[in-house]
């Protein structure tokens, strides 16, 4: 999932986790504090509706090629099946 939305909808069809990687919590401060008020998840480990959520802050950008007041982040996650 590109956009870190639609986590109920993904969950009742079946998902455990859904991986998001965005540019929420990322591009340009102050944007990173006003995201979460629009977004179940804007950024993190959260677990909604039954399922694991991730989003990241991303490595790129949206829109302008740029960054300001922020970082890029590659995410490593270790998925362990039972």
């Amino acid at each position: 999932q590109h956009e870190p939305i639609d986590f109920k909808a993904l969950s009742e069809n079946g998902a455990d986790a859904a991986f998001c990687g965005h540019t929420h919590n990322g591009q340009i401060f102050p944007g990173n504090l006003i995201v979460p008020f629009f977004n179940e998840n804007a950024y993190g480990v959260k677990e909604l509706y039954g399922a694991t959520t991730i989003v990241t802050a991303g490595a790129g950008y949206y829109g302008p090629p740029m960054r300001f007041g922020t970082d890029s982040e590659v995410t490593v996650i270790n998925v362990t099946f039972k």
